[in-house]
């Protein structure tokens, strides 16, 4: 069953949020109203879904105070999560799918570590191999799992940072762009 006041707050909160964020999304709409009603009683289901899921983890023997805050708790949670997911989140994605390619790579390359301190990164973890290998009398150098983990991160990323977007399609540029951005979200 469907909130509708909750339902109504969700629709007035997304209907000011992309307004204010993407007011040219909202310009080119048939029916803002509808899209919005729609999309508040999809956020009222999603998070009455979430809650209920999330909230079987709470123990029913918890003393009655105790369990109403953990359920409280439970459902501000849940509401953060599916307003991130359904309302901020697109707005996010199109604010990226709106600016340029050479933009995107342009913001993406500025997160991503410079050449130089990359290079200087992978030097100083093949010192920290070798000074291991050393002290532990080892004939090869071996790399942790951490140092492996970074290795490979690095290695992954100094491809694209060398690159020169002026000698790119637009289409290059931004799947350069996003594989930036998914390597840089998991750096080690």
């Amino acid at each position: 069953m469907v909130n509708e006041f909750e339902s109504s707050r969700y629709a007035t909160l997304a209907r000011q949020a992309w307004s204010e964020h993407l007011p040219r999304v909202v310009a080119q709409m048939d029916n803002p109203s509808a899209f919005f009603a729609s999309l508040g009683e999809q956020v009222s289901v999603r998070l009455g879904q979430m809650y209920e899921q999330m909230s079987r983890q709470v123990p029913s023997n918890l003393p009655y105070l105790e369990r109403v805050g953990q359920l409280k708790a439970i459902r501000k949670q849940a509401e953060e999560l599916v307003l991130q997911e359904m309302i901020f989140d697109p707005i996010a994605q199109s604010q990226i799918e709106d600016r340029s390619a050479r933009e995107q790579l342009e913001e993406a390359l500025g997160q991503a570590p410079h050449p130089r301190d990359l290079e200087m990164d992978l030097i100083s973890i093949r010192h920290e191999a070798e000074d291991e290998a050393e002290d532990e009398g080892w004939e090869e150098v071996t790399y942790s799992q951490e140092q492996q983990d970074r290795l490979d991160w690095m290695l992954q990323v100094r491809p694209l940072i060398h690159l020169d977007p002026s000698q790119m399609s637009e289409e290059s540029m931004l799947e350069t762009a996003a594989a930036l951005r998914t390597l840089l979200s998991k750096r080690p």
